[in-house]
């Protein structure tokens, strides 16, 4: 990775938990003792088997800060890649000063570097990512120096990416240290430093809009299979054939032949040699589980939206949505509360593999078994913005749908307005815009010169740009952050806290207490009156 890349890497801030975002080598934070917190570890970690690797001889706070916690290793015996761990010292306390945090984090960028295994990219993705954390905010003796902490980072971050060609991705498990970070990132100016060279503008003007749109409540959220690839799930074409493969199928398949039918005729003919669907929806529910969700799924999940529609089977952007906070609930399978965050699960989930929808036979009995899960997405085509991410809106189950959007509007209004939606796409298709003209706004991310999985760490800039400019001052009333305020932002705040001091007993009991106390908290407010 030392050679001159075409172009730097890319520094992305991700609102994640760094211990299951997909990725190739993270940093993992301990002090001298070489013994990270419990909150790192993870399953390899908890394992009463596992042997701590000795530091090397040189380990000290001054001198040898970083070193590989194991070899790359497969996740289990679907032969997906684990992100290898690199232990950093960065428990040396307050004393030592922000900049021995960060030279910790050089270190660690320059082992991480020369280490062969960062030479294939794992996911089949276009250029290797390495995560870290926000160091030293934990037990390392900065928790109340976090916004400068991060300010400090950013030149180092988009050296590295300079410097050695990867990508890089500042993942934040708390919400209010994240929209600090976000903010810092777009404060932040260097000369030579663009923070988003892939981003021509008429792309960053598309993603402004829908930053807008996010901000203000406007946007719903259909993930389809795309966003799952990044988390080493296969693409429809890949997952029929290894799902063939499997010792449960008896039946011999000519590919040179089934390939020429279609995804749902190649899955009926599949499931004959499984003897049973149960057999193979089981089948399927053990191939798609997955430890580690993509950025695209962490994306996803940070967009402040309630409602997220999805064709695809696995849980990734459950699994991403509570790590930050957010429960979700997954309909039609779980009760949902006025305030809860779900995910309609279109097509089935690997919780309920019976419920999985992959065959031409599933796909004709849809709409008189599910005729109320397609009812949601048709209300929500009427009423709000959706965003398509991963989705290539050629689901015949979906195109239904939107043509019972397209007879209501058309009869109502006698014109379609404005599309009813934006998808994000890798390339420009032929006659994509024309299928979809005035209904989906299609947003192309990739160049023809550029490769599918160019194009798809393309649409992972995209939304790291889209969320920095989607408006989340949870730092607002939290005392750490107070450094980064504007003036206006500094008034306002004052302003509230000073509100805040005035209010007595009586106040928390008038009925329009919970709403307002709802919002200050959501503005970082920690609940003390004092």
């Amino acid at each position: 990775m030392t050679a001159d890349p075409v172009e730097p890497g890319h520094v992305f801030i991700v609102h994640a938990d760094l211990t299951c975002v997909a990725c190739d080598a993270w940093l993992m934070p301990c002090g001298y003792d070489a013994r990270p917190n419990p909150f790192w570890w993870t399953d390899v970690e908890r394992d009463p088997d596992f042997v701590w690797r000795r530091p090397p001889v040189d380990w000290d706070y001054r001198a040898r800060r970083c070193y590989k916690l194991y070899e790359r290793r497969h996740l289990d015996s679907a032969g997906v890649w684990r992100p290898t761990p690199w232990l950093v010292n960065v428990g040396g306390g307050s004393s030592l000063g922000v900049e021995w945090f960060v030279d910790g984090v050089r270190e660690f960028f320059a082992r991480v570097a020369a280490d062969p295994d960062l030479k294939e990219p794992m996911n089949r993705r276009a250029r290797p990512l390495v995560a870290l954390p926000i160091v030293g905010t934990g037990y390392g003796g900065m928790r109340h120096r976090a916004g400068e902490v991060v300010r400090a980072l950013l030149p180092c971050l988009y050296e590295a990416v300079s410097e050695h060609g990867f990508d890089v991705a500042l993942v934040i498990k708390d919400g209010a240290d994240y929209a600090a970070a976000q903010r810092e990132r777009l404060s932040y100016h260097q000369d030579g430093v663009h923070r988003w060279p892939a981003l021509g503008a008429p792309l960053r003007e598309r993603a402004d809009e829908l930053a807008r749109r996010a901000s203000q409540g406007e946007l719903v959220v259909f993930l389809g299979s795309g966003v799952s690839v990044g988390a080493g799930l296969p693409t429809w074409g890949a997952f029929l054939r290894e799902l063939s493969a499997l010792p449960e199928q008896t039946v011999r398949i000519d590919w040179e032949q089934l390939e020429r039918w279609s995804y749902a005729d190649q899955a009926r003919i599949i499931e004959r040699g499984f003897g049973d669907k149960a057999v193979m929806a089981h089948a399927i529910s053990r191939m798609l589980r997955r430890r580690h969700y993509s950025l695209t799924h962490a994306f996803a999940a940070a967009l402040p939206t309630r409602q997220v529609v999805t064709t695809n089977y696995d849980t990734l952007f459950e699994q991403a949505s509570v790590a930050i906070g957010e429960p979700v609930c997954a309909l039609p399978y779980d009760k949902v509360s006025a305030r809860a965050r779900w995910i309609l699960k279109l097509h089935g989930c690997v919780d309920h593999p019976d419920d999985i929808v992959v065959t031409r036979e599933d796909y004709m009995r849809y709409s008189e078994q599910r005729r109320a899960l397609a009812g949601i997405v048709q209300s929500l085509l009427l009423t709000r913005h959706m965003l398509f991410i991963g989705f290539s809106l050629d689901d015949d189950n979906f195109h239904r749908i939107a043509d019972d959007v397209r007879k209501v509007v058309v009869e109502s209004v006698g014109n379609p307005g404005e599309p009813f939606g934006s998808s994000i796409v890798l390339h420009d298709r032929p006659f994509l815009k024309d299928l979809w003209r005035d209904e989906v706004d299609m947003v192309a991310v990739g160049e023809d010169s550029h490769s599918i999985a160019e194009a798809a760490r393309r649409l992972e800039i995209f939304l790291d740009y889209l969320l920095a400019h989607t408006v989340d001052p949870r730092y607002l009333l939290n005392e750490r952050f107070s450094h980064i305020l504007t003036e206006p932002e500094r008034q306002l705040r004052d302003e509230l806290l000073a509100m805040l001091r005035r209010v007595d007993g009586s106040v928390w009991r008038t009925p329009a207490w919970s709403k307002i106390a709802h919002a200050l908290v959501e503005l970082g407010w920690d609940g003390k009156l004092s």
